[in-house]
């Protein structure tokens, strides 16, 4: 059978290997290496470990949205010094934030557990709020290395209102684009592990899962 003239609608046939698959819609942002973007969901947190020289870049994606942000050091204690910034009223949102029992809170707070970070009597960096237009943008500069938070505060509604809670964008600049990878925090186990298994690059390993048991597997470097 001839390809020659396709039956109308029927695309010819192209002999060869298929071609690399190309952007049909060149709308979808791709992001430069050395930057990652985050959503901090309405109502809940991000957490992202930084080093110094990284650029932050948050994002109020549809305007009227308040963030809350924190940075702690290396020895757990809270200093928007790293930052370069000075806290302008205490971290009420994002420990209501915490407070829930949303994936984010839940995350978030076992972060600060295993970094030793007490968020007690602390102040956080408030940015945007009830006038911040759509895509109103806040840039910091990472003076040294640390934890950073960002909550999208949970807010009550009142019936005539129209403020509902909405995400927010962080983005990351890396120095060293390597960081992104090597010191990403994994997530917090389902359950308290009976066994943590590293199978390493082009290797195998077997082990034994009991009735009722369940295995849950992270990819450690993406």
């Amino acid at each position: 059978m001839s390809n020659a003239h396709p039956r109308p609608g029927v695309p010819a046939f192209q002999p060869g290997p298929p071609k690399p698959s190309v952007i049909l819609r060149p709308a979808i942002r791709a992001l430069p290496e050395g930057v990652e973007r985050y959503v901090v969901p309405a109502g809940g947190s991000v957490s992202v470990p930084i080093w110094q020289g990284d650029g932050i870049r948050l994002v109020d994606t549809e305007g009227g949205q308040r963030a809350e942000v924190i940075a702690a050091g290396g020895d757990g204690q809270i200093d928007l010094a790293i930052l370069g910034e000075k806290p302008n009223g205490p971290a009420d949102g994002i420990r209501a934030a915490l407070s829930t029992r949303e994936e984010s809170a839940v995350n978030a707070r076992a972060v600060l557990e295993r970094r030793g970070i007490d968020l007690a009597g602390a102040r956080a960096l408030k940015v945007f709020g009830p006038g911040s237009p759509a895509r109103s943008s806040a840039e910091l500069t990472v003076a040294r290395d640390g934890l950073l938070l960002v909550a999208a505060p949970p807010e009550t509604m009142a019936p005539d209102e129209h403020n509902t809670v909405t995400p927010l964008e962080l983005f990351v600049t890396r120095a060293d684009p390597g960081h992104g990878s090597r010191g990403r925090d994994l997530p917090e186990p389902l359950a308290e592990p009976l066994l943590d298994l590293r199978i390493d690059t082009a290797t195998a390993q077997a082990f034994t899962v009991k009735a009722g048991e369940y295995f849950q597997v992270l990819d450690v470097d993406g």
